[in-house]
């Protein structure tokens, strides 16, 4: 920090990976006031957008978007990372240090692997991600995370490899398909919980659940040590959630990055601005 004054921080959460017939859950959004004393250290994680169909990681997306299993060459879509502030973070920078990750005082969840922003699918959660929404198949979807816990395992489709639950900080991981085509299961969004990644199916791409936001001094979260004031908490679906999910009112645009359907697409994003500063 420059100064000891307060500072107004935005984040934005990364978007999940697109299918051919389907475009990755939006990220979250959230912002807040805060007292800073100068020279004072804040931590800035962005999260990555979630891979597409078929363009395998064997590791999570930047800051918690969770993967896809491949069979053969075919994999689902990954989950976007969550964007965060924290107070602590190791030599070494990783982003998964269980220390590190208890020090975050703000955070902006991701998407899931694919889903549709107006359907409600896949979408980074306010206080509780959203589930994937898939017809005739619902059970077998990522399920959105809470304050409280990751995205639970979803029902196992026949004997594809079922994705896995969500955790702190930690999008879950999707499950590959009985058969070598057509994608898979879709890894979980990053956030304070990921959301789970979901099975994967016979010939297609199921979806990833949500992660959950969380902002230190907002209502239905934790407090930490530093809090915000005059906070907002917008999910991927464009939803403002206080305690309660409210009105939609859309996330806020960005002029260089793209709102689809109220929610929030790319890689993340964070913009930090002083309020008034006294010189």
């Amino acid at each position: 920090a420059p100064l000891n004054t307060n500072y107004r921080i935005q984040c934005w959460g990364a978007s999940g990976g697109n299918s051919i017939v389907g475009q990755g859950g939006c990220g979250g959004y959230v912002s807040g006031e805060i007292s800073l004393t100068k020279d004072g250290n804040l931590y800035v994680y962005i999260g990555q957008k979630g891979n597409g169909r078929n363009q395998y990681s064997s590791s999570y997306m930047f800051n918690g978007g969770g993967y896809a299993n491949k069979n053969d060459t075919q994999c689902g879509l990954s989950g976007g990372g969550a964007t965060d502030i924290r107070t602590y973070k190791t030599t070494n920078g990783d982003w998964d240090d269980i220390t590190s990750l208890n020090s975050r005082i703000m955070i902006a969840a991701g998407g899931g692997g694919c889903g549709n922003a107006s359907l409600l699918c896949s979408c980074a959660g306010g206080l509780e991600g959203y589930d994937g929404v898939y017809p005739k198949y619902q059970q077998h979807q990522g399920k959105g995370a809470t304050q409280t816990a990751g995205g639970a395992v979803p029902t196992q489709f026949q004997s594809a490899q079922n994705g896995t639950a969500g955790t702190l900080g930690k999008g879950g991981v999707g499950g590959h398909n009985i058969v070598d085509e057509l994608g898979g299961g879709g890894g979980g969004g990053g956030g304070l919980y990921g959301g789970s990644g979901s099975s994967g199916a016979h010939s297609t791409s199921f979806f990833g659940g949500g992660g959950s936001s969380y902002i230190s001094g907002h209502p239905g979260c934790t407090d930490k040590t530093l809090t915000f004031t005059n906070t907002v908490m917008i999910d991927g679906a464009g939803y403002q959630w206080t305690s309660t999910k409210g009105a939609q009112v859309g996330i806020p645009t960005i002029a260089d990055q793209s709102i689809r359907q109220n929610g929030y697409v790319g890689n993340g994003y964070c913009i930090i601005s002083w309020i008034s500063p006294s010189l």
